[in-house]
């Protein structure tokens, strides 16, 4: 677990990406209430950002979050996988950081 920083959760209306930093986990959550948009389809997301964040579609809403770790960084990412996110390169996480101006 020492060598995984990045971890992803994707459900149809919503995507989370986690960074698992030495001191803290940080999150970038996109969410969309319409109903064309499947984060869980990987051509949407290949799309880019022209198609998910097309005005007539509406934006998807950007949450941004990070915590200090209560318990020790293995165990917070044991957590998270047990709720159901899985190991993902950091990809993603750079290109939501960059769409987001981060």
């Amino acid at each position: 677990m020492t060598n995984i920083q990045f971890l992803e959760v994707r459900s149809k209306s919503a995507l989370t990406v986690f960074h698992f930093g030495k001191e803290k986990a940080e999150l970038i959550r996109l969410h969309s209430k319409n109903e064309e948009i499947d984060f869980t389809d990987l051509t949407q997301l290949q799309r880019g950002t022209s198609y998910l964040f097309d005005e007539k579609k509406g934006k998807p809403e950007i949450i941004k979050g990070a915590k200090e770790y209560s318990s020790s960084r293995n165990e917070e990412l044991y957590l998270e996988m047990q709720k159901g996110a899985a190991p993902t390169s950091g990809k993603l996480w750079e290109s939501l950081t960059n769409l987001i101006g981060e």
